[in-house]
């Protein structure tokens, strides 16, 4: 297995300075729906640190594509860094007022479709995103990261972050619970509910090097970050996330900055993309 930079770090809620706030009260506002709401107040400081970190990475002028829009949080904030956007979503027309208030295209499909995905262009990008979608992929997963590696362009970034299968208060609690994750009949009935699937499963840190190492990807980096939100948690809760930060396999997600290496993967046929 290849060597790589890895670190845990703790994510500071809400995010600090440059007027984040009233980013976050501007996306509230955009939408009526409780779901979107939701997913604000609990990702907007993930949301913002991803585009940060990709601020860092490319800096300002880079050319970002998003796989997985709604709501849209990561692409208000690398457009307020100076990214520049494309993203992918199942329907924007779900959030289509919000769409058409970002200056970067949302184009609609399903990356998991491989017609749609082997017609995308990934040429002139300076990273791609999966940011929180990884967990949701229900079909071949190791064809579409191979795709993703074959179409990109040689050195191009692949930023991708997912939560820790063995994060250590929801894994606890999966033992008192007798489950091996989410409750499935929840997350299948997000596909009606909200219009995209829920969680299929979580992946824990030597199956992520594994899925992406396959796929022909170098990583640079995985970080392990964990979210510190409201004082309002247990006491238990609290004091468990913050011995987490001393135990990087047991933390809340990860954080993976790999790169493609460009040509056929092991996992996929080349594709034709459009130029």
């Amino acid at each position: 297995m290849q060597s790589y930079k890895m670190r845990s770090y703790k994510l500071v809620e809400p995010p600090q300075g440059e007027g984040w706030d009233e980013v976050q009260e501007y996306l509230v506002g955009l939408f009526s729906d409780a779901w979107a709401g939701n997913y604000i107040k609990n990702h907007f400081a993930r949301c913002v640190d991803d585009a940060r970190r990709i601020h860092d990475l490319l800096g300002a002028g880079g050319s970002v594509l998003n796989i997985g829009g709604a709501p849209y949080i990561f692409e208000v904030a690398a457009q307020r860094l100076g990214l520049s956007t494309v993203s992918v979503d199942l329907d924007p027309q779900r959030h289509k007022d919000v769409v058409n208030s970002l200056s970067g295209e949302v184009i609609a499909g399903n990356i998991e479709d491989e017609k749609f995905r082997r017609g995308l262009s990934l040429h002139g990008y300076g990273a791609i995103c999966l940011c929180e979608v990884f967990e949701h992929m229900r079909h071949d997963i190791l064809s579409l990261l191979g795709d993703l590696n074959t179409a990109m362009e040689p050195g191009t970034i692949l930023y991708l972050t997912t939560p820790n299968y063995y994060f250590a208060p929801r894994f606890l609690s999966m033992l008192l619970q007798r489950r091996s994750g989410p409750s499935p009949v929840k997350e299948w009935s997000k596909l009606i509910d909200i219009g995209h699937m829920g969680h299929v499963r979580e992946y824990s840190l030597v199956e992520i090097e594994e899925l992406i190492h396959h796929a022909g990807f170098k990583i640079d980096e995985i970080h392990v970050r964990n979210r510190y939100g409201s004082r309002s948690r247990p006491l238990l809760k609290r004091l468990a996330s913050w011995a987490l930060h001393r135990m990087p396999l047991f933390g809340q997600e990860f954080v993976v900055i790999a790169r493609a290496a460009g040509g056929d993967a092991p996992s996929s046929s080349s594709p034709s993309t459009k130029s």
